[in-house]
């Protein structure tokens, strides 16, 4: 019984691939914190002080990757794969542009609830 249920982890193991990779920006600066995510599953990962990344357990196929972070343009690659991956992403800033904000305010007196 042991035994097959060794086989059987074995088998599920090797089915499985592991994608790694770095983010940083187009100076080649770690993006701390940067957000890399497999589209169409509830697979990603956060980049750490060095701007790596792994995301592990997922089955191998055809997928599209998107690493984001704030103040830089998203960037999108479509991978096909089996085993180990290494995809590297390379974000360009861009510029946030909202509307104006207008706050108003009134004093309120001594005798104000």
């Amino acid at each position: 019984m042991t035994v097959i249920l060794a086989a059987a982890f074995c088998v599920q193991t090797s089915a499985q691939s592991v994608i790694s990779g770095r983010v940083t920006d187009t100076a080649g600066v770690a993006l701390i914190g940067a957000n890399v995510y497999i589209e169409s599953t509830f697979r990603g990962a956060i980049c750490d002080v060095n701007g790596n990344y792994l995301i592990n357990g997922l089955p191998e196929g055809s997928y599209t990757m998107k690493a984001s972070y704030v103040g830089f343009q998203t960037e999108v690659k479509e991978i096909e794969f089996e085993g180990e991956l290494i995809i590297d992403f390379n974000l360009s800033p861009t510029s946030v542009m909202a509307e104006e904000v207008i706050v108003v305010a009134t004093r309120a007196g001594q005798n104000s609830p």
